[in-house]
């Protein structure tokens, strides 16, 4: 006579969410987006294999270029980040935008989301320290933490494990010559300094392309940077890898996930 095992749908949603990134990303999104659902499609699904590349240590530099309102800010320096110390609260993280007030607001969704009900039950092993616990600036227990700052900010005796430079600089700006030339400058004199490991650590680079000698357009002519480029109008068709081992080619129905992935 088979016995069969009734599992707690709950208990089963949280471990999916502690193994998947995918799965926290959908089950955290309501949390600092007013309650609403995240509007899942493929392009996510395209982020999350690149940043699991990064997890996995096969890539160490990423340049990933959307359009912006895409959800590239939250998904990768919240909710990616809030996972990542999920999985291993010893990470130290960098988070890097155009101005303080954009840094400071992603900061504060992180630590939200780290500080819900749900993550601590979810993840107990990861706490913020009491004795650095600022938005923009918090450590865990576990030495770990997520350090925001803009390239107008400081640095000074700070690094990371992985460093996140997420819109480094503002539309407006990137059609000034002196503009794109300080930003640039500041990469090369200031962050690229900036990793605990230059061996194993790593450095993404999220934002939509502004000008051809933007911040991404001087990191693709040195080279050494894996590329997600994904356009509003794609002009040729692409194959995009996805998890799981799956691709996305352009003109073909957007691939479905499973509901509980």
């Amino acid at each position: 006579m088979r016995k069969f095992v009734v599992m707690d749908p709950r208990a089963v949603l949280d471990e999916l969410c502690r193994r998947s990134f995918l799965a926290f990303l959908r089950k955290a999104w309501p949390m600092i987006n007013g309650g609403e659902a995240l509007l899942y499609n493929w392009h996510l699904d395209a982020i999350a294999e690149a940043l699991d590349a990064i997890r996995r240590g096969d890539s160490k530099r990423l340049i990933a270029n959307l359009p912006p309102r895409n959800g590239k800010s939250l998904m990768i320096s919240v909710l990616w980040v809030a996972w990542m110390l999920g999985q291993d609260p010893s990470l130290n993280f960098v988070c890097v935008s155009y101005s303080n007030e954009l840094s400071a607001k992603l900061a504060r969704d992180c630590r939200a989301i780290m500080e819900s009900f749900w993550y601590k039950a979810l993840v107990p092993k990861t706490r913020i320290s009491s004795f650095r616990s600022a938005a923009y600036d918090f450590e865990t227990t576990a030495g770990g933490g997520r350090l925001a700052t803009s390239i107008t900010g400081t640095l000074t005796g700070r690094g990371g494990d992985i460093i996140i430079l997420d819109d480094v600089i503002k539309p407006d700006d990137a059609m000034s010559e002196t503009q794109r030339s300080a930003v640039n400058n500041w990469f090369r004199s200031t962050l690229a300094s900036r990793l605990n490991d230059k061996a194993s650590g790593a450095i993404i680079c999220v934002m939509q392309r502004l000008h051809q000698d933007d911040l991404c357009g001087m990191l693709l002519e040195e080279g050494g940077w894996d590329h997600l480029s994904l356009a509003a109008i794609a002009e040729a068709d692409e194959t995009i890898p996805l998890t799981r081992g799956r691709v996305y080619v352009g003109n073909r129905p957007e691939p479905k996930l499973p509901a509980n992935t």
